[in-house]
């Protein structure tokens, strides 16, 4: 759920806030997961996140955003070091019981124009990359 401010905000709610932290609530309770993306974790409705049992923190560049990013480390007894220059593919990364750690991933599609085409998404199957 990309921009998941939108849909469950931290502020007053609107029409999708209810149904949606349900719905977050019923993917944990199946032990299936969702992705709640944003560049604004402040903006994110505190029930919505604290239904999620993993956390991924990249490069934030807000101060306002970098507090509320360390006040949700800091609920796991950990400090983000260095939000505002992480490089690219790095990630501050928690799981349900643990604390952040710094993790390193590739960059997948990142690199591209647009979405790649058909026979390059084959190729790379192909490959395993």
């Amino acid at each position: 759920m990309d921009e998941a401010q939108n849909f469950v905000p931290s502020g007053g709610p609107n029409p999708s806030t209810e149904s949606t932290v349900e719905l977050i609530r019923q993917i944990r309770k199946y032990g299936l997961g969702i992705v709640l993306a944003s560049q604004a974790p402040k903006g994110i409705n505190h029930q919505a996140v604290g239904n999620t049992a993993n956390q991924f923190i990249g490069r934030l560049t807000v101060t306002v955003q970098i507090n509320a990013a360390q006040t949700m480390a800091q609920s796991r007894n950990a400090f983000l070091d260095n939000l505002g220059g992480l490089p690219l593919g790095t990630f501050y990364a928690a799981g349900e019981g643990t604390a952040f750690s710094k993790i390193q991933v590739p960059i997948c599609l990142s690199h591209h124009a647009g979405p790649l085409q058909e026979d390059e998404v084959v190729a790379r199957a192909r490959r395993g990359a």
